[in-house]
């Protein structure tokens, strides 16, 4: 009886010793209310920040709500009388969500640094579900007078491309920070997912230095190509095999500063008889390839095709078009 006894408390007290232990290092997560009204708020979105966006009804119709983590602020992002929807937040703050304009439902984006508030879409019919990238680009749905399609702003330049144009419609588009693009198609027999790898523009300098960019094809020489680091660009990053200049692959390259602007550039050489997507009426030659990331890239930069042999200004121009060569190898 006691042998029983004994080894019941044993029990007990190695299971009150488990569960004290487990109390004592069980994460604590503290609590905030960030809203306390007399109205329904409704699905919250959140950043890596803390920033977190809502739809808020105000008494009379939704509202779009910003709460700054760093400050504890709430901002009242809209103010009307029409319902304001399914807003979705980036890392940056800006803010995108489905607001009526009192015609049709529109996409609104909300920049965090300005403060300004702009209408994406005006199609004068129905778009929804936004989405936002780290780069404030912006999907969404819209229909473009037949059925629903795919469209993208995109932040750096401004411009509103229409991805799709079919007789199907598409749904449920996502975007990620490079700024591809997924979505929720027909392909006539039934629903498929279809993707858009975004290209990043680049600046390209074929030939730094002159101008115009004559490239005489029958040459033996090289081309040099200047892929050049910007604010938005960093030829560092770049996967120097991946490159691809008028179907031609690079035979070297090295890091310099060819503009001459304090940053370090990218510089190509390719073998002019390799060039082989240029001919005597090619007027522009492009630039391909991908960074270290997988991030796809192109730059574009003009040409003129110089015959061999055209009279004295074409063996001028070959002079000329050698001397720089030469000048860009060292």
């Amino acid at each position: 009886m006691k042998l029983r006894n004994w080894i019941t408390l044993t029990t007990v007290l190695l299971l009150t010793a488990f569960i004290v232990s487990f109390a004592f290092s069980a994460p604590i997560y503290p609590t905030f209310q960030v809203t306390d009204n007399n109205y329904y708020d409704a699905v919250p979105q959140i950043n890596d920040n803390g920033d977190v966006v809502w739809q808020g009804y105000d008494g009379s119709d939704y509202e779009i709500f910003l709460y700054d983590r760093a400050t504890g602020l709430t901002l009242q992002l809209t103010d009307n009388y029409y319902y304001d929807a399914t807003p979705q937040i980036n890392c940056n703050g800006d803010v995108v969500w489905r607001g009526y304009n009192g015609y049709s439902y529109e996409i609104f984006l909300y920049d965090r640094t300005s403060g300004a508030t702009t209408q994406l879409s005006n199609m004068d019919y129905s778009a929804s579900s936004p989405q936002i990238n780290c780069k404030g680009d912006v999907v969404w749905v819209g229909v473009d007078g037949y059925d629903y399609e795919i469209f993208l702003y995109e932040r750096a330049s401004g411009a509103i491309l229409q991805l799709t144009d079919n007789y199907y419609p598409e749904a449920s588009p996502q975007i990620n920070d490079n700024g591809d693009v997924v979505w929720q198609g027909h392909d006539g027999l039934d629903d498929e997912i279809f993707l858009v790898v975004a290209i990043t523009k680049v600046n390209i300098d074929i030939k730094p230095g002159g101008n115009p960019n004559n490239i005489n094809l029958k040459s033996q020489g090289v081309v040099p190509v200047a892929v050049l680091t910007t604010e938005d660009f960093d030829a560092s990053t770049i996967n120097a095999d991946s490159v691809i200049f008028a179907g031609a692959s690079p035979k070297r390259w090295k890091m310099t500063d060819v503009d001459g602007d304090g940053d370090r550039d990218m510089l190509f050489h390719f073998e002019t008889q390799d060039l082989v997507e240029l001919n005597g009426d090619s007027t522009e030659a492009t630039l391909r390839g991908e960074t270290s990331d997988g991030v796809s890239f192109e730059g574009t930069d003009s040409v003129s095709i110089v015959p061999k042999g055209n009279g004295r200004n074409g063996q001028a121009i070959e002079k000329i078009s050698k001397a720089m060569q030469k000048k860009s190898k060292k």
